[in-house]
């Protein structure tokens, strides 16, 4: 069955749920991956709780975390359960490192990013950084390499290798203020990424047939070695060029297709 790949959302509740009822229905899309940007905020997230506690997703909706999420809010919520609650309603969160089977797909998870436009947030004793963490990309590799995993799901993207991401000309000064300036290396401006995300790659010994991220507002498709990155735009109409659509894998096929929504 099709899974559906959806990119950032930002709370933006009513769109995000069209476009998984426009999945669903018109593409038969089984299961619905969410690359981060979801927005998971004390003020915001109780709007969408109420809602699915009325009205639960009509198919499981596997998510992560972007750097516009509130990390420790997000994980004071699955130390107090909320996580089972959650996925009651069909929404499944998914912890960094994590792997799950997902329409017989082996499918590793790896949330979080740097933030181009402001301070950092969080704290590494904690585990609550916004960043990718060093320690978090080698427990993902190991985990990612014993399962085999066939689809990496991330935020953002791997820097220096490739992919062709180009950064934001407007947010230049910002990147040099908050992530360089910080002794982050989001890579050289053509082919720009997360650090945490290129030291995860370098260590795979089993490359992914795909990797799906989002972050960066837009869609590109791009080849690395044997591995297809896919960047997924977004959602909620951030992108400005294709805000309703998705990307939909036929996993017995192993073929994508870019949708309307």
């Amino acid at each position: 069955m099709p899974v559906l790949i959806l990119g950032d959302c930002h709370a933006q509740w009513d769109k995000l749920i069209a476009a998984i009822a426009a999945g669903v229905s018109r593409h038969g899309a089984s299961t619905i991956i969410q690359v981060g940007d979801f927005g998971f905020f004390p003020m915001l997230f109780p709007r969408l709780e109420e809602r699915l506690s009325q009205r639960p997703f009509p198919v499981p909706v596997h998510v992560i975390e972007g750097n516009h999420d509130d990390h420790a809010w997000l994980w004071g919520q699955h130390a107090d359960g909320a996580f089972a609650r959650w996925a009651a309603w069909n929404l499944i969160v998914h912890r960094r490192g994590e792997v799950a089977a997902i329409e017989g797909i082996s499918t590793g998870f790896l949330g979080g990013a740097l933030h181009a436009d402001r301070n950092q947030e969080g704290s590494t004793a904690k585990a609550t950084t916004c960043w990718v963490m060093d320690r978090e990309a080698d427990r993902a590799a190991v985990a990612f390499d014993t399962a085999s995993v066939d689809l990496v799901v991330t935020h953002s993207c791997p820097h220096s290798i490739g992919i062709g991401m180009r950064g934001a000309a407007e947010l230049f000064i910002a990147v040099e203020r908050y992530i360089r300036a910080r002794g982050f290396d989001p890579g050289p401006f053509e082919d720009c990424g997360e650090p945490g995300l290129s030291r995860l790659y370098s260590r795979l010994a089993h490359r992914p047939r795909s990797w799906v991220y989002g972050h960066f507002h837009t869609h590109r498709v791009a080849r690395v070695g044997t591995t297809e990155f896919r960047c997924v735009g977004s959602s909620d109409g951030s992108d400005g060029r294709s805000p309703s659509a998705g990307h939909l894998l036929d996993p017995e096929l192993w073929t994508w297709e870019v949708v309307e929504l």
